[in-house]
């Protein structure tokens, strides 16, 4: 009887073990994926699959130079989302995601080619988030006939700061980063560069 006893508590001890194992890996998985980011990216050439995103938007920016005339060209350019790593797990374009990008608060699912080919220009124009903004609204508004309202919705839909928080101060986990104080009181957040450009406006301009 007593051997009875003995193997079913040798049993209730390694299943207490698997059990507090198991929640250990999951915090640290929660901890590692959900916010607790070791440090900002310095650089964002360093994240992972940048290469791979640096490529695709510097195919489109050269159709986009080559023939600037052609609105298409700038139109992909523009609406090009690109999927990289910037919290260190190594998976790409995670909604919910986020970190500081070179001093700059990014949600992971809200990059686009304009944040990392800032060189794309055809004469004068170079398409940054704002000037993407204006084409945009001319595309939609000239060539397929929407009202400003509406060519905005889509633009919205096309282009987003992401689906993280917004709040740094709160919300965020991040080391050895200073939130960039934009007014008293008001913290950059990772829907900065959207708003000034002027991605939040009821209709185009």
């Amino acid at each position: 009887m007593r051997k009875g006893l003995n193997a079913l508590e040798l049993i209730f001890t390694l299943f207490v073990l698997i059990v507090v194992v198991l929640v250990v890996v999951r915090m640290f998985i929660t901890k590692m994926t959900l916010g607790g980011i070791e440090k900002p990216v310095q650089d964002i050439t360093d994240t992972y699959n940048y290469e791979a995103a640096y490529s695709t938007c510097n195919n489109l920016c050269s159709k986009y130079e080559s023939d600037c005339g052609n609105v298409q060209n700038a139109v992909r350019f523009c609406l090009q989302k690109i999927n990289i790593d910037i919290d260190g797990n190594r998976v790409t374009g995670e909604r919910g995601h986020y970190n500081v990008v070179e001093q700059i608060p990014m949600c992971e699912d809200g990059i686009y080619c304009f944040h990392i080919k800032t060189d794309c220009l055809c004469g004068s124009q170079r398409l940054d988030p704002s000037t993407c903004l204006s084409v945009l609204c001319d595309y939609y508004k000239n060539i397929h006939g929407l009202s400003s309202e509406v060519a905005m919705n889509a633009i919205r839909n096309g282009i987003s700061w992401g689906t993280c928080p917004k709040d740094v101060i709160n919300d965020w986990k991040i080391k050895d980063y200073t939130p960039i104080e934009i007014e008293p009181g008001e913290f950059m957040g990772p829907d900065y560069w959207w708003v000034r450009a002027g991605y939040d406006r009821a209709e185009c301009p």
